[in-house]
């Protein structure tokens, strides 16, 4: 069983229910948000959501999409995020971890970072 059904079965057993933040990656950097994460976690969220910046967030309402633009505004590309979340990982006790990209990401951001969704996925 992954960590996310680990999670929901296990609060499901004790009637809970799940907290589950979102945070843009790199808004304002990637330090920043791997101290928040860890912030979050250790307040009692039980899963962060951690969403990947793209440059025309048109699903997103407007406080997310200024978050993505700084984020992209600051250089931050898909490789550094996921070796912050790696990082973060061996690091601390983080629980579950989602991320939040759109399809749009990948055609928006190929000529730099040339992930492909089968890549993404498997990170």
């Amino acid at each position: 069983m992954n960590r996310i059904d680990t999670l929901f079965t296990r609060l499901k057993s004790e009637g809970r229910r799940a907290l589950m933040p979102f945070i843009t990656a790199g808004d304002p950097d990637l330090p920043t948000t791997a101290a928040l994460i860890t912030e979050l976690v250790a307040r009692g969220a039980h899963m962060v959501e951690i969403g990947i910046p793209y440059s025309d967030p048109i699903a997103d309402g407007p406080v997310i999409a200024a978050s993505y633009h700084r984020a992209l505004g600051h250089g931050v590309k898909l490789a550094h995020i996921f070796q912050t979340i790696r990082t973060l990982r061996a690091e601390t006790a983080t629980g579950p971890l989602t991320a939040a990209p759109w399809s749009r990401w990948f055609p928006t951001q190929s000529s730099t970072v040339r992930e492909s969704t089968a890549i993404f996925v498997r990170r």
